[in-house]
């Protein structure tokens, strides 16, 4: 980064693991809804140890356009390490967290930074409302899962381990801030947040279907499952003392 940063209204930090396929195509659009809505804004991949050209995309992206940003991790470290360098890295007032999969349009960033101003709230997280009808099991799980984080962690969320969020940069990194060790921390942010005593709005945001790539959760499901209920031990005993 510069030595002498220049301030932005939203800084998205994009954590990518073999998106060679997406990061241009979210870039594009989400510069480009910033820039119609008159928002500064830039754009701070984290590549995650990716196997495929994803780094070089982004470092070509990068080459043409400076509100792009990058840092690269050699070794997978998972996403809130990932979020961590990202938001470390950026030079927004506001910081957003959003996949690199497309699955969260980006231009849904601008709903959740209208909201953060309009509702003067910390903390925004995005309801994910499915554009295409998903599979029954798949409907089944996501809401058995959100109903037992609310029951175990006395909240009443509507999309708990929504990843989707935005805050100021000193709201967030107090948010990822843990001790324990989580496979899927990102199933706890808004806990995280809710703990710590920030309000939080949520929003209903499109979620749509990935089109380019594979999702790390192909083929894991039960795996998923068995290791979240482990991280929800562990964050029972984190968060709730």
């Amino acid at each position: 980064m510069d030595e002498n940063p220049v301030m932005t209204d939203v800084s998205l930090v994009a954590p990518c693991f073999n998106e060679q396929d997406n990061v241009e195509i979210l870039a594009e659009r989400f510069l480009t809804c910033m820039t119609a809505a008159g928002i500064s804004a830039e754009i701070v991949f984290v590549d995650d140890g990716s196997s495929d050209r994803t780094r070089d995309v982004i470092l070509n992206l990068a080459g043409k356009n400076e509100m792009i940003h990058y840092e690269f991790h050699q070794q997978n470290q998972g996403i809130a390490v990932a979020w961590s360098t990202g938001i470390t890295s950026s030079r927004g007032k506001y910081v957003c967290l959003i996949d690199s999969d497309l699955q969260n349009p980006p231009e849904e960033v601008l709903k959740l930074y209208q909201t953060i101003i309009t509702e003067k709230c910390d903390f925004v997280q995005g309801i994910r409302v499915p554009f295409h009808r998903q599979p029954l099991n798949r409907r089944m799980i996501s809401r058995g899962f959100n109903f037992i984080l609310n029951f175990v962690f006395q909240m009443d969320a509507k999309d708990n381990k929504s990843g989707f969020v935005l805050a100021s940069t000193d709201c967030l990194q107090e948010v990822i801030k843990h001790k324990a060790v989580y496979r899927h921390f990102q199933s706890f942010i808004s806990i995280s947040a809710e703990k710590r005593g920030f309000t939080i709005c949520e929003v209903e945001t499109q979620f749509m279907n990935r089109l380019h790539g594979e999702s790390y959760l192909s083929g894991r499901t039960l795996n998923t499952i068995l290791v979240s209920f482990i991280d929800i031990y562990r964050a029972r005993k984190e968060f709730l003392k």
